[in-house]
């Protein structure tokens, strides 16, 4: 998409890199819920619409994924492995008696 849209290589795969993992955790914690709730509460008949209607939802949430800036996202990713390399160093450097 990022190549119709006049962006060079560079930049289409750094978008990938950046978006990629956020939205696959998504996806997975996502469709085995919508999936079990699909086997077990929706009545046969209606499965096919129930799963259109999530598809519609996910298709919106990676439109919304598409349109984060690329740039604004790799930095929170950097922001929150900081701070969590942080609170890691901040617990580890507690007595033990205070753990």
């Amino acid at each position: 998409m990022s190549l119709l849209e006049g962006r060079n290589v560079r930049q289409a795969s750094h978008e990938v890199y950046v978006k990629f993992i956020p939205t696959y955790q998504v996806g997975a914690c996502v469709w085995p819920v919508l999936q079990m709730i699909n086997y077990t509460l929706v009545a046969e008949r209606n499965r096919v619409v129930y799963v259109g209607i999530c598809s519609l939802l996910w298709t919106c949430f990676l439109a919304y994924m598409k349109q984060l800036e690329a740039e604004k996202l790799a930095r929170e990713m950097r922001l929150n492995k900081k701070l969590a390399a942080e609170k890691r160093r901040a617990s580890q450097s507690l007595p033990l008696a205070i753990q």
